[in-house]
């Protein structure tokens, strides 16, 4: 079977070799997790996958809860439009994971003739560019000298540098202590990423 760089679910195209959901001729943001969630289902359309084969396949390696699972899929019905009651793209299947019901249709960039009747092979790539290592100067002295507002300072602190890693298109790969450890596919994004930071 061939590998596909993109696969169609009318309104929508997922853009394989760039990473992108498109809808039509715009471009959805999605976070690169919620890309990943996506491209699993796609690639395993109409079959029921467990919420722990998802975990495994998206976030190898990384001890993550079913709650970040449920984000990714929240992210990705709002992105489509879709109704957890009356679901077009994607069903839940009630305490066991999701399904992609969506229908595959022919890429534009191919005749109706032309699509395979089964479910498309997705080629896997991993691309890694760049890592960004982040930390507050001296925490350990404001660990030492807490005074109730440094704890608070320290989490803000986290979830800033958290959420300018995923504006710029970056994963946390690790976050132990005040230290968050994340990785990019761009360079560019990268440093951006930590001049923001």
């Amino acid at each position: 079977m061939e590998t596909w760089r993109s696969v169609a679910f009318p309104p929508f195209r997922l853009d394989l070799s760039s990473e992108q959901l498109w809808r039509d001729s715009q471009a959805i943001a999605l976070r690169p997790k919620t890309f990943a969630v996506l491209r699993y289902l796609v690639e395993h359309e109409g079959q029921l996958v467990t919420k722990d084969a998802l975990l495994d396949a998206v976030w190898a390696g990384t001890v993550v809860g079913d709650t970040v699972l449920k984000s990714c899929i929240g992210e990705l019905r709002q992105a489509l439009g879709d109704d957890v009651q009356k679901p077009r793209y994607i069903a839940t299947v009630h305490r066991r994971g999701y399904r992609f019901i969506g229908p595959l249709g022919p890429l534009p960039d191919q005749s109706p003739g032309h699509r395979e009747t089964s479910s498309p092979k997705l080629e896997s790539v991993r691309k890694l560019a760049a890592i960004l290592s982040a930390d507050v100067h001296g925490y350990s002295r404001l660990m030492g000298q807490d005074e109730g507002g440094t704890i608070r300072t320290l989490t803000t602190s986290r979830a800033v540098m958290t959420g300018l890693i995923a504006q710029y298109r970056g994963r946390v790969v690790n976050a132990p202590g005040d230290n968050v450890l994340a990785e990019f596919a761009s360079a560019v994004d990268a440093v951006q990423c930590a001049v923001a930071i």
